[in-house]
């Protein structure tokens, strides 16, 4: 029996194309089990699939069996999945022995790495968003009822990531508190770096060097996101990393007329152009190497720990998602999310 959670993600071999985008449209995995009349596992479907034999036909009689992956990851009931495969697939089929469907697996949110701990640099005063923060230090600040610093270490969690350090230093007492409540509600290890003076952005990270951890996951305190973190994890083992960092495209449109000048001549005239830059979001993967590197009790930012790096000559890549990332230590962000902070600016 298909479980109910996936009862739109199941679709026979001999369905046609409409059946399947209306299925890939309701089901919340967008992903399809194709199973032949004897309910067996045989391939499966996603946008993907149908994108690529879009390109060679009309769709609408088209079966399921002609858009079908032949070859999808199937994982045997009880058996262990391998790193290699958790960093090469998005989902697995998990059948039993008679290749029938059990159940679809996220391998974004599997167990990937023991390794690898998180750390929320949570350390920082806050200046953008006083008043405000003269009363509450910003992880403290809630969205939807939660504490940012909750919503960051809840995220960690649902990505098995169950060994978190928090940097702290600016009304560290409150941020405590909070990490106490949070202990006693989830098994998890929950490490505080207290800096005596502010360190930066990426100076506490010094205090890491002698754990036995080999890879961190860095975020902000002040970020909210619905990116995978095991998704960047992937990304850095794959590439052999020795620092990722998390990017997004940004462009800035310059309101006036540009000139191309060359030999003090006008060349071209281009109006209102656009520049593209790519930008850090504040989410980053460090191998223990670097942070090897980093002066204990120095002061130090994440861009100087990056160009320091780029000097090293270590392994530095870059993964762009086109998820949104909010930085909630802007104002408009913040009152977005939560407009009862508006007060404290009156």
């Amino acid at each position: 029996m298909i479980p109910k959670k996936f009862k739109h993600n199941i679709i026979y071999d001999t369905d046609e194309y409409t059946l399947v985008k209306k299925r890939l449209n309701k089901a919340k995995i967008k992903l399809l089990v194709v199973t032949n009349k004897s309910h067996k596992v045989i391939g499966t479907i996603t946008d993907g699939d149908i994108r690529r034999k879009a390109g060679q036909k009309m769709l609408n009689k088209t079966k399921s069996i002609e858009l079908m992956n032949k070859k999808p990851f199937l994982i045997l009931n009880q058996k262990k999945i391998s790193k290699a495969n958790i960093i090469k697939y998005h989902y697995g089929v998990k059948i039993n022995s008679s290749k029938k469907f059990i159940e679809i697996i996220d391998l974004n949110s599997y167990p990937l790495d023991t390794k690898t701990a998180a750390v929320i640099m949570a350390g920082g005063f806050g200046k953008r968003l006083l008043p405000l923060t003269k009363f509450i230090p910003k992880p403290l600040l809630e969205i939807n009822k939660k504490t940012m610093i909750r919503i960051i270490i809840e995220k960690f969690l649902s990505g098995n990531v169950a060994n978190i350090f928090v940097s702290l230093h600016y009304m560290n007492k409150k941020i405590i508190k909070e990490i106490k409540q949070i202990k006693q509600k989830n098994k998890m290890s929950i490490n505080e770096i207290y800096e005596k003076k502010p360190l930066g952005t990426a100076g506490a990270l010094a205090y890491l060097k002698n754990t036995d951890f080999e890879n961190f996951i860095i975020c902000n305190s002040d970020i909210i996101t619905d990116f995978k973190f095991n998704d960047i994890l992937k990304f850095h083992i794959k590439k052999k990393s020795d620092l990722t960092v998390l990017t997004n495209d940004y462009q800035q449109e310059i309101p006036y007329g540009v000139l191309n000048i060359k030999d003090n001549k006008i060349k071209k005239i281009e109006e209102k152009p656009k520049l593209n830059f790519k930008i850090l979001l504040g989410i980053y993967i460090i191998n223990k190497k670097v942070i090897k590197k980093i002066t204990k009790n120095k002061r130090l930012d994440m861009p100087q720990l990056i160009n320091q790096s780029i000097k090293n000559k270590f392994n530095i890549n870059f993964l762009t998602t086109n998820q949104k990332i909010i930085d909630v230590s802007l104002k408009n962000e913040l009152f977005n999310l939560n407009p009862v902070y508006k007060d404290y600016f009156i």
